[in-house]
């Protein structure tokens, strides 16, 4: 079965792990922007009289074929790179992100009958006006156009 996993700047820690360990055993896809970059496994250590810690790296994340992931200062090859590159420009991706958390909100209807003691119905997600998203278009096209390959 085909996969396509979307990732970009947000993307970070096990994440891109996952995310990365995919695409090297090309099991899926990735659609959408470079992750983060957050590849360091850190311990805070408290310092005596409670007057502040000292964050440790203790470790680093790598993909299975070895590199690591971190970002580091100065750095040109960081995170995991998409296989199909697909950038939204600021407004798009604020106008992506709000559609879906939009649809996620369960809207309580404050005029609502009671359906028992102390319960109020609530309605649907309200669906907000279709938002194009250019990376989940992009995904959903590999996707169809590979399977379409795998079929014949």
């Amino acid at each position: 079965m085909p996969m396509a996993v979307l990732v970009n700047q947000y993307s970070a820690s096990a994440s891109e792990i996952l995310s990365g360990a995919l695409q090297v055993h090309k099991r899926a896809i990735l659609v959408g922007t470079r992750t983060f970059g957050k590849g360091s496994v850190q311990d805070l250590i408290p310092l005596e009289h409670h007057l502040g810690a000292l964050k440790l790296t203790v470790a680093y994340y790598y993909l299975p074929n070895g590199r690591n992931i971190h970002r580091r200062p100065g750095a040109k090859v960081w995170g995991v790179d998409p296989d199909i590159e697909v950038k939204l420009t600021p407004k798009e991706q604020t106008a992506v992100l709000k559609s879906r958390r939009d649809a996620d909100i369960i809207r309580v209807n404050g005029s609502a009958t009671s359906q028992g003691k102390g319960k109020t119905s609530a309605t649907l997600p309200h669906l907000p006006h279709i938002i194009i998203d250019k990376q989940l278009q992009a995904a959903l096209e590999y996707l169809k156009t590979h399977n379409k390959t795998n079929e014949k």
